[in-house]
């Protein structure tokens, strides 16, 4: 591969993964995996960390409670578990193709899906039309995504077809076949999404929705569906586990929706400041000094 980018590096630099895939790459791909199938590379790479001379074997039942002992030591702890969470929940809500994702998903009628999972990707035929679409998973099984300047817009995976696994995805892509593009569920306009977006930014809605997860003791990594969204407010749905919970985001609070529609947990925008320097710290922490 050093040697082909080295030889070509004007095609080499327009490489994407999906449009733009050089041939010999493709086949460089196709003897790599077909190694990995011969002689799993997790297999090699465990023989060589075993032989480091600073490992130090634990019995099974003492492994968690070691990594636990050694992860105190940390002083940063706390602040980069919090920025940790802070930032996977911000990348979708600012990453334009998650966004998109999200609110294609919260746009289908008469009930949003939840985002699960968004694939891979490639350039292919929908309604007539070469675009570029992404597998997404919801809650409702497999999905395609289309994604361009004007939005989103999302597909059923074909009708009657079989969800296909994630791994099997980018190979399905590549030659999608037009009639297993289904019905399409919903469409969502580049003001929408750019407006998640900047909402998103102006009520530091990674940071609230990170800490009332963390304040209702759900794990805070999370998949999140965009509702709706207004001048100064925003609705996600959260999916954190086997649980989903709506939350509302707005300038001087933040809350989750319980069942009866009412918020069943507050936090100010004093308490979303706070959580949102703990989470800099940690940040900063992770920052190399020159």
């Amino acid at each position: 591969m050093m040697d082909w980018v080295k030889a070509n590096t004007g095609e080499a630099a327009l490489q994407n993964g999906f449009g733009e895939r050089a041939a010999p790459l493709d086949a460089l791909d196709r003897r790599f995996y077909e190694a990995e199938r011969q002689q799993p590379m997790t297999q090699l790479a465990a023989r060589w960390i075993a032989n480091w001379p600073e490992l130090r074997a634990v019995a099974k039942q003492q492994y968690a409670s070691e990594i636990q002992r050694l992860a105190q030591l940390n002083p940063h702890l706390s602040q980069r578990r919090i920025w940790r969470g802070v930032r996977q929940i911000r990348f979708q809500m600012t990453d334009r193709l998650q966004i998109t994702v999200a609110a294609a998903c919260g746009a289908v009628a008469p009930e949003p899906e939840l985002k699960l999972m968004v694939l891979a990707g490639s350039s292919m035929e929908v309604e007539g039309q070469q675009c570029m679409a992404f597998g997404v998973k919801t809650d409702k099984g497999a999905r395609l995504c289309v994604y361009e300047d004007a939005g989103g817009q999302l597909y059923e995976y074909g009708p009657g077809s079989q969800s296909p696994k994630p791994a099997e995805m980018h190979e399905i892509l590549k030659s999608f076949p037009p009639s297993l593009v289904g019905g399409r569920l919903s469409v969502v306009g580049a003001d929408a999404i750019r407006n998640f977006s900047r909402i998103a930014e102006q009520n530091l809605a990674a940071e609230a929705i990170d800490l009332l997860l963390r304040k209702s003791g759900l794990d805070p990594t999370a998949m999140i569906t965009a509702l709706d969204v207004s001048d100064d407010r925003a609705a996600w749905h959260a999916v954190t586990g086997k649980t989903c919970v709506l939350i509302e985001t707005l300038g001087d609070r933040a809350n989750m929706i319980g069942p009866d529609g009412r918020p069943a947990l507050t936090v100010t925008r004093a308490e979303i400041e706070r959580h949102a320097a703990e989470a800099a710290v940690g940040r900063d922490s992770l920052e190399i000094q020159a």
